[in-house]
């Protein structure tokens, strides 16, 4: 959709909505009916078959999901802990894989907290070991070890990880159809709510806060509003949402985006010259109709779509130019850049730099090029136009301009220094991938985790770019869900936090989109909009007794970042933070938690 063709409901004389919120009116998140494709009769037979075989939460009680005999964990521990598979969609087979592990401290009255990893595609049991979980993984080989993490979020709460979407992680379709949109994903999530509160009933009346990091700024408040809709309906079973904890969220994909070149330019990473240029690019995408439409919420037009089979990589065989293409300065340019890596796999050597020049060049040739392209890079292209591979890899091109030696710097940590894949995500960080893919593909842990059911030898801390969950999800990962947070904010606290060496989802880009979202003033009312401009910019700082050289026991002030929040909505700048906070300051990260969950704001007074 060009950018400026007008919400279908806007009228001349009318004010138009702002960018973000122009479809809030139009928008639901439920009421429209949708249907999946014709299913062959061979497979409703399977699927019967698959249903019978493996049972459904109304016939599984809780024991049937306890863990016992964790490999590489040297004793029980003191809390229980529960995991396995839970259908959300019994038609087309779909399960989704859950972790859930009881409170350290009073499970009886603690909140019930759900975490969500982003990607999309990425487990949300990989942050467990990686960030916040009770338990960290050791050593490689057969000697995998699990030890403690004393900063856990189950120290004062109640925390399930799911792996979510279907397709993540130890969840799975048996029908191999996946979710295509925030809609599917809404009710797939509210499904599992419903059985997990069969299976474990005496949490049902907790206070329920959803959290997670990066797409998880696009699921939760999704997730949120279709719970407070059906909350209102009669029969409904009730959910006791309480809040949402949104750590650096993908949330406002232009917004982020747009505030790039000024913060990788205020890093030191790029030169005045280069961030104007940027800029200057960033913008002709934008113009030339690169910002997909927000208001395309609705049920996807093929429920349970099957995304068409990607074979396995083969050795790149080299471009030869057909005769009609032979002079086309973009395709020498295009052969000239791609038969260096002749071959060779791509998706393991392709340099980012070379990656944004197959990006111009397919722009700026002839659209026959875009034939001429092997699997690995097509995929990535699809039917986008020109503007909006700009508008997509924008962030890629700024990474482009740090190369040193074949290195990058890191998007999720402006720290850190290192290889990538060619789409600019980080090889070698967080350094656990590795030992987590090898924990997790052993049967003895999957027989643990009660996750036998799971029908493949292999899963990963995170699907490859090419994967089929993120190119479900693709259409929806460009769109702003900014205008989603208003109306969960006039039910629910929302605590956006930040770590401040992030750059994909930075905390300089959220502070500003918030504040737009406060001086719209067609944004709805929600407690603290009209107040939150003016609510001071406070440090966060906990108090430490700190020995000193002469023996002298005295406090002083640790300080973990600033915070603002006026009614319903907190921001949090967590300092020398990367883009997964509870991995870079897991101490910082179980008090944003303990405090948000318990006392209702982060900074909480101390005596």
């Amino acid at each position: 959709m060009p950018r400026n063709e007008r919400h279908p409901g806007w009228q001349p004389g009318q004010q138009q909505p702002s960018r973000h919120l122009m479809a809030k009116r139009a928008l639901r998140l439920e009421g429209h009916c949708t249907t999946r494709a014709m299913v062959a009769p061979f497979l409703a037979l399977a699927l019967l078959l698959f249903s019978l075989a493996s049972g459904t939460a109304q016939g599984q009680g809780q024991e049937e999901f306890r863990v016992n005999n964790l490999p590489g964990l040297a004793a029980e521990p003191a809390f229980a802990q529960y995991a396995g598979h839970l259908p959300v969609n019994e038609q087309f087979g779909d399960q989704l894989f859950f972790w859930f592990f009881e409170s350290q401290q009073s499970p009886a009255s603690d909140p019930l907290v759900v975490w969500l990893s982003g990607g999309p595609g990425c487990s949300s049991i990989s942050a467990m070991f990686d960030e916040n979980g009770p338990f960290q993984l050791r050593g490689e080989g057969g000697d995998i070890r699990l030890q403690g993490n004393p900063f856990s979020w189950n120290a004062r709460a109640n925390i399930i990880y799911l792996d979510q979407p279907v397709g993540t992680g130890l969840s799975y379709s048996a029908s191999n159809t996946f979710a295509k949109n925030q809609y599917e994903l809404n009710r797939h999530f509210y499904e599992f709510l419903r059985q997990f509160y069969k299976v474990f009933p005496e949490y049902a009346n907790s206070p329920l806060y959803i959290t997670g990091e990066s797409y998880a700024g696009h699921m939760i408040p999704g997730f949120a509003q279709y719970i407070l809709e059906q909350n209102g309906k009669a029969g409904a079973v009730p959910i006791n949402l309480q809040g949402l904890a949104i750590g650096n969220g993908w949330i406002d994909p232009e917004g982020q985006r747009r505030a790039l070149p000024d913060i990788f330019y205020a890093a030191g990473l790029i030169e005045a010259s280069r961030r104007d240029e940027a800029k200057r690019i960033f913008e002709a995408a934008v113009a030339g109709g690169g910002v997909p439409p927000v208001a395309d919420f609705y049920p996807a037009k093929i429920e349970g779509y099957t995304f068409p089979e990607i074979p396995p990589q083969q050795p790149y065989p080299g471009l030869v130019l057909p005769a009609a293409l032979a002079s086309d300065p973009q395709a020498m340019r295009l052969a000239a850049t791609l038969n260096p890596y002749t071959g060779k796999y791509l998706n393991a050597v392709l340099s980012l730099k070379d990656f944004i020049t197959v990006i111009d060049c397919i722009g700026e040739g002839p659209a026959a090029l875009r034939q001429l392209l092997p699997m690995e890079l097509a995929v990535v292209f699809l039917d986008h136009s020109y503007h909006h591979l700009v508008f997509q890899f924008f962030l890629e091109r700024l990474i482009s301009y740090t190369e040193h030696n074949g290195n990058y710097v890191n998007l999720m940590d402006v720290l850190n220094y290192g290889p990538t894949i060619f789409v600019g995500l980080p090889t070698e960080w967080p350094e656990g991938d590795a030992i987590f893919t090898e924990y997790m593909n052993r049967q003895d842990v999957r027989q643990a985790l009660n996750a036998e059911s799971y029908p493949y030898p292999r899963t990963a801390a995170c699907n490859p770019m090419v994967s089929y969950v993120f190119n479900y999800m693709n259409s929806d990962f460009q769109k702003s869900f900014l205008f989603l947070y208003p109306e969960v904010l006039r039910s629910v606290p929302v605590l956006f936090y930040n770590g401040h060496n992030d750059l994909i989802c930075s905390a300089v880009a959220t502070a500003e989109f918030l504040l737009e979202m406060v001086d719209d003033r067609l944004v709805p009312y929600f407690p603290g909009k009209e107040a939150y401009r003016q609510a001071p910019y406070q440090a966060w700082v906990v108090p430490e007794e700190v020995t000193g050289y002469d023996g002298v026991t005295r406090m002083r002030e640790k300080r973990y970042g600033y915070s603002k929040q006026a009614g319903n909505l907190h921001f949090l700048n967590v300092l020398d933070a990367s883009h997964m906070v509870p991995l870079s300051k897991p101490e910082a990260a179980q008090t944003l938690l303990n405090n948000f969950i318990h006392h209702g704001k982060v900074v909480v007074d101390t005596p």
